[in-house]
Parts: C-alpha cells; sequence; structure tokens
C-alpha cells in the first residue's frame, strides 16, 4: 500500500503495523537502502469528536483551525526539544519529521520517523527479565534520565510503554509526548503522564520537579521485581477495578509500601527509596539513582565485612543511624546525602577505609531539610488561570484520610480558576487533589466573583471515597467533559441552578447516584455517555433529554419524576432508554404506572417500556405497544425468546420489539415460535417486530393477509420480509419475500 508520508518521504515504504501509542499508530517503514525506521502519525485531532466538542463550546470554525495550529505546534515542539538533547544510547533517537494539513477538516497530520527499536513489552513476551537484568533496566533509563535532566526537560510519563530494546540488549527511553523542558522555576503543576506509574504529587496536582521522573522508574522496576504487579495489588487471582482504585488511594496517601516480591532484599531497598513518598526522601537526581543499581550490582571484598561491622558498632556508639549491613552491602537511611550515598554504595575498600577515617565529619551529616515546594500564585488578568483559593473554605474538600500530618496543609485547599473577560464571574478550571476520602464541596465563589461554570476535564480523574460530589449552586450549565472521567462512590448533586447539561458532560464517570435537583430543563443527547450509574433521578423540571441515555450508558434504576418527558417519551419524541435496568416513577406521575417491569401509560394503555425482567399484563389493560417498548434477548442456554403479547392488545407500532439476532440462525420447522400474536390485534406496523423471525398467529392465513394489508393501509411497497420470516396461521405456514419491492406471501404448507 501507498504510505500516507510518500510526498515527504519517497524513499520510504510501508512495511506494517507496529502498534499505537499514546499519541498516535507507529509502523514500520523501510527505504531503498535496506535500513528500518518506525514512523508515528500523529493526527490532530485524534478523535473528530473533538471538533463536535469544540462547536459544542461555542468556537468558530476559525478558532478550531488555530486551536489546532497551537496544539500542533506545541507536539512539534516536544520533537525538537529531543532533537536538541542529541544522539543517546538510551534514548530513541528521532531521525527526521514533518507536517501536513489533515485531509478533510481542520487539523494537522505529523510524522515522526524514528529508529526501529522493539517495544519492552513485545521483548518481554520471549524474555524473562531476571533482578539482573532489570536492575540493568533501571541503570540504562537512569542514564536517559540525567541526560534528560542535564537539558532541562522532564519526561512526565515513565511506564514500560515508553522503553524500548536495541539488538544489542540496551532499553532506551522514548515518547516523549508530554515531556515539557523544566523552567526556571523547577516546579511543575499539570497533571499528566499515565496515573498508573505518576508520583503522588503529580497525580495530587502538587508542585514536582525531576524527582517525579524517579518516582516513575522506580515503580516499573517495583512492578518487574513484584510478579508484574503494582504495590497494593493480590498476586495470583482477578482484582477488580474497585481493588485496583483502592491500592492507588493507598499509594497515593503515603501507605508505606511493601517490598517487591522477588527482589533482593539490598535491591528491594533501593527501588523503596526511590518510591518514596516525599520527593525528598528520593534520591536527588537520576545520577544518584543509577549509581545506587549499579553499587548495589558490586560485590564488595569479602575482607571488608568485619571492617563494615567494626564501623558500624563504632558510628553506634557515636549515636548515629544504624548501617546495617549484610553480605557486604550497605543500606543508607533515607535522608542522607548524595555524598554519603555514594561512598557506602561504591563497593570500594578505599571508600570505607576513608569513610572510617573520617567519622566526625560523617557524625555532622544529618537528615535532609530542604524546605518544602511552595505553589506560588499566579496572575489575576482576565482569562488567566492560577491554583488559587476560594473564598468559602466551609465549602472546601474533606482531605484524604491517612495522609500523613505535615503533607495536610493549607495548599490542598487550592483550585484553578479562569476568570471571565468581563471580571464578573469566573470559571473552576481545575481540582488540585484527584483523590479525596468524605464529601466534596466545590467552591462558590473566588474573591467575590461567582463560579459561573466548570472547564472542560476540570475534573479528570477525580476519586472520591465514602463521600459524594456536590457541585457549586451558582453554575448554570455543565458543558462537555464538564463531570468526565470520574469515580464517585457516592452521590454527584447537581443544584438546581443548572438550567442545561450538554452533551457528553458525565462522560466515562461511575457514580453510585447521579442527583439533579428541580430547575434543570433540558439534558442533550449522549450527556451521559458511557456512564455508569446504580441510580440516576431525573427532577420534574426536565422537559427534554431524548438521547441523553444511550447504548452506552448503565443505569440500574431510572426515577423519573418528570411528567413531560415520559409524554414525549409516548409520542415518540424520546426514546432508546435500553440501557436502563428498571424504572422508578416519583410521585408527581399521574398518567403512567409500572407494573411486572412494565411501564404503561394508564389513559391510552400503551406499553411503553419493559425491564429485563418483564411480563405483559394479561388483563387487558395493554391496548397499545409503542416503539421501542421491548427488547428481547436469547435465554441463558442460547435458545430463542417467547414473547406471548396477551388478549387485549389492539396495535403494535414500528418498532416496537426488538431482537438481535440475525438471519445467520438457522431456524427448520421445528423451531418454536417466539412472538405469540394475540387475536385481538387490529393493526401491527410492518416494521414492529425488527430483527424477528418467527410468529404465531390466531386465525387463518387468508385473516392474517388481510391484516397485513389492512395495517399498511394498502400500500403494497413495505418490507414484512425485514421484519417476520415465516408466520404460524392455524390453516398452514406463510413465508414473506420481496419482489421487486413489494412484499409477497407465499404458503410453506398445510396443515
Amino acid at each position: 500500500m501507498e504510505a500516507p508520508w510518500s510526498r515527504i518521504w519517497p524513499e520510504w515504504r510501508w512495511i506494517g503495523k507496529l502498534g499505537s501509542g499514546s499519541h498516535g499508530t507507529v509502523v514500520e517503514a523501510e527505504n531503498t537502502a535496506g535500513e528500518k525506521a518506525a514512523i508515528k502519525t500523529v493526527r490532530i485531532p485524534a478523535d473528530p469528536a473533538e471538533t463536535d466538542s469544540l462547536r459544542a463550546e461555542g468556537m468558530s470554525e476559525a478558532q478550531i483551525r488555530t486551536y489546532y495550529t497551537e496544539k500542533a505546534n506545541e507536539l512539534l515542539s516536544e520533537v525538537r526539544l529531543v532533537k536538541e538533547m542529541g544522539p543517546h544510547p538510551n534514548i530513541v533517537r528521532t531521525e527526521d519529521y514533518a507536517l501536513e494539513p489533515a485531509p478533510e477538516g481542520p487539523g494537522a497530520v505529523i510524522y515522526i520517523r524514528m529508529e526501529r527499536l522493539t517495544p519492552l513489552e513485545v521483548y518481554l513476551a520471549d524474555h524473562s527479565l531476571t533482578p539482573e537484568e532489570i536492575r540493568k533496566l533501571g541503570e540504562d533509563i537512569c542514564q536517559a534520565l540525567v541526560a534528560c535532566h542535564e537539558h532541562h526537560v522532564l519526561h512526565r510519563d515513565i511506564k514500560p510503554e515508553n522503553i524500548f530494546v536495541d539488538e544489542e540488549g540496551h532499553y532506551k527511553l522514548g515518547d516523549f509526548g508530554t515531556a515539557r523542558r523544566w523552567e526556571n522555576s523547577g516546579t511543575y503543576l499539570t497533571q499528566v503522564g499515565t496515573p498508573l506509574y505518576n508520583a503522588p504529587e503529580v497525580t495530587l496536582g502538587r508542585n514536582y520537579d525531576e524527582r517525579a521522573d524517579i518516582y516513575s522508574l522506580g515503580l516499573v522496576l517495583y512492578r518487574f521485581l513484584n510478579r508484574n504487579r503494582l504495590p497494593f495489588l493480590n498476586e495470583g487471582r482477578y482484582t477488580s477495578p474497585s481493588e485496583r482504585r483502592r491500592a492507588m488511594e493507598w499509594r497515593l496517601k503515603g501507605e508505606p509500601l511493601p517490598l517487591p516480591a522477588d527482589a533482593p532484599e539490598p535491591l528491594g531497598r533501593i527501588i523503596l527509596k526511590a518510591c518514596a513518598y516525599k520527593p525528598q526522601d528520593r534520591y536527588a537526581d537520576a545520577a544518584a539513582f543509577g549509581r545506587a543499581l549499579e553499587g548495589d550490582r558490586k560485590q564488595v571484598n569479602p575482607r571488608l565485612k568485619g571492617i563494615l561491622a567494626g564501623l558500624a558498632a563504632v558510628l553506634a556508639v557515636l549515636g548515629i543511624a544504624a548501617i546495617a549491613m549484610r553480605m557486604g552491602r550497605s543500606i543508607l537511611p533515607s535522608g542522607k546525602t548524595e555524598t554519603e550515598e555514594s561512598l557506602l554504595t561504591s563497593g570500594t575498600e578505599g571508600s570505607f577505609l576513608a569513610l572510617a577515617a573520617d567519622l566526625t565529619s560523617f557524625a555532622s551529616l544529618s537528615e535532609d531539610t530542604s524546605p518544602a515546594l511552595e505553589i506560588s500564585t499566579l496572575s489575576e488578568e482576565a482569562g488567566s488561570s492560577g491554583f488559587l483559593a476560594a473564598d468559602d473554605t466551609s465549602a472546601l474538600p474533606s482531605d484524604p484520610a491517612a495522609l500523613p500530618p505535615d503533607e495536610t496543609e493549607e495548599n490542598d485547599r487550592y483550585y484553578a480558576f479562569s476568570i471571565d473577560s468581563d471580571k464578573k464571574a469566573c470559571q473552576l478550571a481545575d481540582l488540585w487533589n484527584t483523590v479525596f476520602t468524605g464529601d466534596l464541596y466545590l467552591p462558590a465563589s473566588y474573591r467575590g466573583l461567582p463560579v459561573r461554570g466548570i472547564q472542560a476535564n476540570a475534573l479528570e480523574y477525580l476519586s472520591i471515597y465514602e463521600g459524594d460530589l456536590i457541585l457549586p449552586p451558582t453554575i448554570t450549565q455543565l458543558d462537555a467533559y464538564t463531570v468526565s472521567d470520574c469515580t464517585v462512590e457516592g452521590s454527584v448533586v447537581i443544584p438546581g441552578s443548572v438550567s442545561r447539561i450538554g452533551t457528553k458532560a458525565f462522560c466515562r464517570s461511575s457514580f453510585e447516584t447521579v442527583r439533579i435537583e428541580e430547575g434543570c430543563a433540558q439534558i442533550d443527547d449522549r450527556a451521559f455517555e458511557e456512564m455508569t450509574a446504580s441510580r440516576l433521578i431525573i427532577p420534574a423540571s426536565v422537559s427534554v433529554m431524548n438521547g441523553a441515555l444511550e447504548e452506552s450508558t448503565r443505569v440500574e434504576v431510572l426515577e423519573i419524576h418528570s411528567q413531560e418527558v415520559l409524554d414525549r417519551w409516548l409520542r415518540g419524541e424520546e426514546y432508546f432508554f435500553r440501557s436502563v435496568g428498571e424504572i422508578v416513577l416519583g410521585e408527581e406521575i399521574t398518567d403512567f404506572y409500572v407494573e411486572s417491569g412494565c411501564l404503561i401509560h394508564r389513559p391510552s394503555g400503551t406499553l411503553v417500556w419493559t425491564c429485563r425482567d418483564f411480563t405483559i399484563p394479561d388483563n387487558g389493560s395493554v391496548k397499545h405497544i409503542a416503539p421501542y417498548a421491548i427488547m428481547l434477548s436469547l435465554q441463558e442456554d442460547g435458545t430463542t425468546p417467547r414473547l406471548k403479547i396477551p388478549e387485549g392488545v389492539l396495535t403494535i407500532d414500528a418498532c416496537a420489539v426488538l431482537f438481535p439476532v440475525r438471519q445467520s440462525m438457522v431456524l427448520n420447522r421445528t423451531t418454536p415460535p417466539f412472538v405469540l400474536l394475540p387475536s385481538s390485534l387490529e393493526r401491527i406496523d410492518p416494521k414492529a417486530i425488527l430483527d424477528g423471525y418467527v410468529l404465531s398467529y390466531p386465525g387463518t392465513r387468508e385473516a392474517w393477509i388481510r391484516l397485513a394489508d389492512e395495517s399498511a393501509k394498502g400500500n403494497k411497497e413495505w418490507l414484512f420480509s425485514d421484519s417476520a420470516i415465516w408466520v404460524y396461521c392455524t390453516d398452514g405456514k406463510l413465508r414473506s419475500e420481496t419482489e421487486e419491492g413489494k412484499c409477497v406471501w407465499f404458503p410453506l404448507y398445510e396443515p
């Protein structure tokens, strides 16, 4: 096939796809000289839905093009940043890059040509890493980090997927898609990277520096030495999503990590130091981490064992914290300086003798007392964002349980706000912490300005345990992705001040209860896309919510207080609540009721909806069956289900019965009918039973054909053959076929 970059690099041809990274698709390519490379294709936007989201936010086409241009320039600056560092044996080499406009719509396509390497995860399919090889991996990536940090570059996304292996067995660090140049301030606040490997200060939104990269690398080594499990995950059994969230919560709150299961103790202690909760307790830099790994690999001369033991005794007399000497290796307390640590991990006799000869200076060494990093208040100009304290401290979130006392400080109470251009209101732009225990009340004001909205992704990756998320009572609208990618064990409360909930507002979130308070009038389509909730409460004030619940939504109980929503449902203007397990009606609902799992409109006797387990009442209360009312599925044993429509039903509307089995299903004369029609039936829409195959009608074939013709109002250009293959009648069976766009009935046999 022709390579998409052929106009740029005609000498490079496509060989095959290698995989997908965090920022694009990677394929293998070969040039005319037989050299191979990996070419990454990055599309901006990656998903066309992003353009729809930007339009929904009110951006013009010109603004969207500018937005994508800036996004492409940001990514290219990161590519240039890696090239500026020059060739390094432990960093994936970038050979060339190019930019083209997107073939359709606004946006761009970026091509990045890199050296061809083996992804670590592919390498591991054929190789088992021993502790020595894992140590080698750590040393190599430390060398890569040394080069990055010397150029003031933070990688910010160290994980197994971003590590590669060359033919000589060297490990290399790649995918600098989230890398940033380390500014003079030496700290960052942006939450990036992969949460599974992020340092606590990154996930919790605190200041961080290059020691965050050290933590992530330490966690990668921890996993490889812990039987492929991250901390606090049980080995050898399935772990549920809630268990994984709990394990991450413990790690983020500072719970001491146990030693990796398969790590020799000295190596395990080195990794635990790299993964220390407080940045000041980790290695000062990547070089120190690498020296610790290298030093532990070297064997100490057995002759030194006696010297080391004597040294430990002398140090104990001097009141210095004991240094455990075991098998010629030393484990230093976490607070010692890099100079002290390099002496003890070098493995040379001279180093230890020099240390023993200078006990006075050694005794003067103290724990690291470097000050904790502080948050700087950013500009307050119109439209700017900064981490700024909310006015109402009574509405602040609870602090994470079990967090060390000295980590719970005023800075935890900071949020990021964006001040509107007219300086009359502000938007909540970001949240400091992402893990909470107890109720979280989002602030309603900042410095006298009301919080009118929540920006997209402001609450991304928020987790709340044993508590609720309460949105501020000043916001008026929830736009796309405002409460997306959240996990809340309790309720999320949407105040009545929110008049409209926009498309994808709750995308990919999980809640126990979603409580929309009285006042909300409209819920847009796909507002709850990919959302999971045990209960969703719709107030009486909502008049429109067409398409808000779609196939990817999972709601166990839908509690409806809006008569108007149900009336629209009855008229066919609201539909496809297939993702709901059960419906509960509020006291305000007078014209509908639920019986035997069926939602029924009382005045007209219309069956509107059925839950998973239902039985249509046979007391004559159901006269009509509305569109999308019934969804059938295969029985647990794989057989077709039977649906009995009771006597008294007069009409069945289009798309009333849905059944997912397609024509690949083999049917024969012994197949039981799965839809049993009543003799009271007066009209059945030609499309009433979609994807169905067998009907049973308690009348003659002539009566059925007459009913079918009358239902179609004399128009033969309708396709019953799309709905029912066979119809069993009292005097034989009929089959429907299509001839020249018209339905024709053929008798199959006499009884």
